[in-house]
């Protein structure tokens, strides 16, 4: 499947470039979450890094247009909720919380963060709210190899996704166990 343009992701991460051949279509209005102000309102969403756009290319990037790269959900609608205005990337865990919490609001179904730190209990809330509000929260495991095994994984509301090499094995940097 891949996708349907009334389905939304929040992609939660360092901005994107709103030019990209492939992030064209099915862009929604974007928001800096560290300033708090929506793109028409003059929130900059631009990067800062270039994790924000990769990530929203995984996510939607067009496909079947004969140009560039494919998402995995090629056909959904896509927002970027800037977390960071530094050039290193860095987000402080409250603006994550609140760009997760800003896209389901707005009507996104999935709030994507791809930073480290799933295992603060805050986030279990957040996710909790977000399941409150229709949406899920995915979360990446983090890329410093440890064994995840925060919590009881069956009584919350987060995915923690790790990652896979080329062969479709555990990355050896990816986090991983019972709570990925």
């Amino acid at each position: 499947h891949t996708g349907d343009p009334s389905v939304s992701v929040g992609i939660c991460d360092t901005g994107v470039l709103t030019s990209h051949e492939d992030l064209q279509l099915h862009r929604l209005e974007g928001y800096n979450a560290v300033d708090q102000v929506w793109e028409l309102q003059g929130g900059n969403i631009g990067p800062v890094h270039n994790h924000g756009t990769r990530c929203t290319g995984c996510a939607a990037g067009n496909g079947n247009n004969g140009v560039g790269i494919s998402g995995v959900g090629w056909n959904l609608s896509h927002r970027m909720l800037r977390v960071s205005n530094s050039s290193s990337g860095s987000a402080a865990m409250s603006t994550l919380q609140h760009a997760a919490r800003t896209a389901v609001e707005s009507g996104d179904k999935v709030a994507s963060v791809s930073y480290s730190g799933v295992d603060s209990a805050s986030n279990l809330t957040t996710a909790t709210y977000v399941k409150s509000q229709g949406g899920l929260l995915v979360w990446a495991a983090g890329n410093d190899g440890r064994n995840l095994t925060y919590g009881d994984r069956d009584a919350d509301d987060i995915i923690v996704v790790g990652a896979t090499d080329s062969g479709d094995s555990k990355a050896s940097f990816s986090a991983y166990g019972q709570f990925v």
